[in-house]
């Protein structure tokens, strides 16, 4: 998940000190964004908050099942990712 971690260390490389791998967020854009979901409801620790994209959704109740803070973008004209389907997940994942 974290490739950056490596040059966040390298005291040559241009991240080093720069990337947090301990704090993430993690964002994702249509399937990216299902991926996003399927992160911040691992349990990583590392995880902190998520961003979907006009996410994916095969099954809105998995947003109950996110784990930290998240922010649902989404379009009413999109027509292949559903406002109404985002709109779901934004539910669920408040409902508790």
């Amino acid at each position: 998940m974290l490739q950056q971690e490596p040059l966040s260390t390298d005291e040559a490389s241009f991240l080093y000190e720069a990337v947090d791998a301990e704090n993430v967020a993690v964002a994702g854009y249509s399937m990216g964004g299902l991926g996003a979901v399927g992160l911040a409801s691992s349990g990583d620790p590392r995880v902190k908050a998520m961003i979907g994209i006009s996410p994916y959704v095969d099954d809105p109740a998995a947003a109950s099942e996110i784990l930290v803070p998240a922010l649902f973008i989404t379009g009413t004209a999109d027509q292949t990712v559903l406002h109404d389907n985002v709109r779901k997940m934004f539910m669920k994942k408040n409902a508790h």
